[in-house]
């Protein structure tokens, strides 16, 4: 793989790492990421979720999680994944 590609491929890489952090949170079961997709898409058909309410939620656990690990937060964590 070319310097490009890895570039390319590392917002995925990043996506992947954040989704399964959120649903190991989410579900209490850790995420396999070989399978996330489909694992992310099983816990959505039964859960009783909003898409909505999924994506708002995403969006606030992914600035919690950028703050905690790039250190911006200096071990903040989000309100809704104290559970």
């Amino acid at each position: 793989m070319n310097g490009r590609e890895a570039e390319r491929r590392r917002p995925r890489k990043d996506r992947d790492i954040l989704l399964s952090s959120w649903l190991t949170a989410v579900s209490a079961d850790e995420a396999n990421i070989g399978h996330l997709y489909s694992e992310v898409h099983r816990y959505l058909d039964n859960a009783d979720r909003k898409t909505p309410d999924v994506l708002a939620e995403l969006k606030e656990y992914g600035a919690d999680y950028r703050n905690v690990y790039s250190g911006i937060g200096h071990g903040t964590t989000g309100r809704r994944f104290r559970q």
